[in-house]
C-alpha cells in the first residue's frame, strides 16, 4: 500500500496510473493534495491529459472546487470570497456548500472580469447552524447581521422549498476592539424536501431570526427545529393551511367582469335625485 504523498507524486509523474487507484486511494490523494495546495494544479494536469472523466464523482467535486478557488484567489477583488470558501472547505463540509457559490463567483462567464459583492451559498440543512456560526464569528468575515429570512415554494419539485437567509457584514467590529471586515452581503440558501419540511433554527446565532422564522412557518409550513416559540405570526392560531404554498386552495371566487358601464341611465339618474330629495326633505322643512 502506497503512502498518500507517494500517490500524489505518482499521479503527477504518470497521470495514466490513476486508472489503478481505488476509492481509498482517491481519498488519500484528495486529502494530501489539498494539504499541499496541489489540488487545482493536479486537476489541470488531468484535464490536459483528457483524464478528467476518470476521476470518481466524489473526488471530482474536490478538484472542481479547488480549481474554482484558485480562480477566485487570482483576483484581488475576490480574495475575501476565496478565504470564505477555503475556510468552509477545511471544515470538511459537504462540497455542495461550496460548489454553487464558487461557480457563481468564478466559474460562470457572466461573473468573470467584475467584482462580486453578493453571492449565493448553498448549504445542507444539517450544517446550517455551524455555517452561520462560522460566518458570524470568523475574523475577516463577521457576517453578524441577519437582515432578512424568507422562503420560496418550487412545487412540484422534490426539493420543494428553499429557505433564504440574507446576511450582512457591516464593516464594523462585532464587539469593541474586535476584528473588522469589509462591508459585504451574502445569500445563504437551504433546500428543503417536500416530505420533510424541517430546518434547524438559527435564532441562537441570530436573535432577529425569531420573528422571521415564525412568519415562514405561518405562511409556508416549514418547521424550524429548536425555535424557542414557534407559532403562527400573521394568521389566527386556528387557521387551516399555509397561504403562501403554491397548492394552497383559492377560497374567494369572484366572477370575471368583461364590461362595466361608466354612465348612469336616465332612470338611474332620476331615481338617485328622488332618493336625495327624500333624504333631505324632512331636514329642509325643519330648518
Amino acid at each position: 500500500m502506497q503512502a498518500p504523498a507517494e500517490l500524489v507524486s505518482l499521479a503527477f509523474r504518470n497521470p495514466g496510473a490513476i486508472h489503478r487507484f481505488s476509492m481509498s486511494d482517491w481519498d488519500k490523494v484528495v486529502r494530501q493534495a489539498r494539504q499541499a495546495g496541489l489540488l487545482a494544479r493536479l486537476h489541470g494536469l488531468l484535464q490536459k491529459e483528457g483524464l478528467d472523466a476518470s476521476i470518481p464523482a466524489v473526488a471530482r467535486w474536490h478538484f472542481e472546487v479547488a480549481t474554482a478557488l484558485a480562480e477566485i484567489q487570482q483576483n484581488a477583488t475576490r480574495r475575501e470570497l476565496g478565504q470564505l470558501f477555503e475556510l468552509l472547505a477545511w471544515l470538511d463540509f459537504p462540497l455542495v456548500v461550496l460548489k454553487g457559490a464558487a461557480y457563481l463567483a468564478a466559474g460562470l462567464p457572466a461573473a468573470r472580469g467584475r467584482a462580486i459583492d453578493e453571492i449565493d451559498l448553498l448549504v445542507p440543512r444539517e450544517h446550517l447552524v455551524d455555517t452561520c456560526r462560522v460566518l458570524r464569528d470568523t475574523p475577516g468575515l463577521c457576517y453578524a447581521l441577519l437582515a432578512d429570512l424568507t422562503a420560496c415554494d418550487y412545487h412540484p419539485q422534490d426539493d420543494r422549498f428553499e429557505v433564504i437567509y440574507l446576511l450582512a457584514c457591516l464593516g464594523t467590529p462585532v464587539v469593541p476592539g474586535g476584528a473588522t471586515a469589509s462591508a459585504a452581503r451574502l445569500r445563504l440558501k437551504v433546500r428543503v424536501p417536500r416530505g420533510d419540511a424541517h430546518v434547524p433554527s438559527v435564532a441562537g446565532i441570530y436573535p432577529s431570526a425569531g420573528w422571521a422564522e415564525r412568519e415562514v412557518f405561518d405562511l409556508f409550513g416549514i418547521v424550524f427545529d429548536g425555535h424557542p416559540d414557534l407559532r403562527r405570526l400573521l394568521m389566527p392560531e386556528d387557521w387551516s393551511g399555509h397561504p403562501l404554498r403554491k397548492d394552497y386552495p383559492v377560497q374567494v371566487n369572484v366572477p370575471v367582469k368583461m364590461h362595466e358601464s361608466l354612465q348612469l341611465t336616465e332612470q338611474e339618474f332620476v331615481a338617485n335625485i328622488e332618493r336625495q330629495r327624500q333624504a333631505t326633505g324632512p331636514r329642509a322643512k325643519a330648518d
